[in-house]
């Protein structure tokens, strides 16, 4: 196999040097890293007695873009899904809304590594519209999926306390909290 090197010299104790592989094919490629000082020496080898050579695999090839994309508009919320990407390296989702029919998209979640996501960020009767990209482990970005449209509906779920701490006729002090917990369908105001 074909062998690029990486050579790094400095006029300082410390050195970093890049290597462009961007018009590099893609693929497997081996480098082979050696660093001299002022003094014309050489890096010293690996405990093997072999120079530091490293394997890294080119890849250029973008995921297929998200499949079977779903939204559902729930009581305060808006859910999306989708089907897993079938590729191995895989990384995770970015997901864009639009404001509106006419509006512009723009980055609501980015690095998502789930198939699912629930849009909590939104506004009883209003419509939007999402789309989705799948991120391999290189950086490549799949298409984009096909525009989905959603109005959210009127939250009609209450709240919930789930607990006070602490309870009820305690003795409290100056520096002491009084804490609640609580849950709800969509969002806590």
């Amino acid at each position: 196999n074909d062998i690029k090197s990486v050579n790094c010299t400095a006029k300082n104790p410390n050195c970093a040097c890049d290597f462009d592989v961007s018009k590099m094919s893609e693929g497997k490629i081996y480098i082979r890293f050696r660093v001299y000082d002022k003094a014309n020496n050489m890096n010293t080898p690996l405990s093997d007695g072999s120079e530091v050579i490293n394997e890294y695999i080119i890849d250029r090839t973008a995921p297929d873009m998200p499949e079977n994309v779903k939204t559902n508009s729930m009581d305060g919320y808006i859910k999306l899904s989708w089907d897993m990407g079938k590729e191995e390296d895989l990384k995770s989702y970015n997901i864009y809304r639009a404001d509106g029919e006419e509006g512009f998209f723009y980055p609501l979640r980015e690095n998502l590594q789930l198939i699912s996501y629930y849009d909590t960020e939104v506004e009883f009767g209003k419509t939007y519209k999402y789309k989705i990209v799948a991120v391999d482990e290189a950086g490549n970005v799949s298409e984009y999926s096909n525009e989905y449209m959603a109005t959210v509906q009127k939250d009609e779920t209450k709240p919930k306390i789930l607990g006070i701490s602490p309870k009820s006729e305690s003795v409290i002090g100056t520096s002491q909290a009084i804490k609640v917990v609580a849950t709800d369908n969509a969002c806590l105001n």
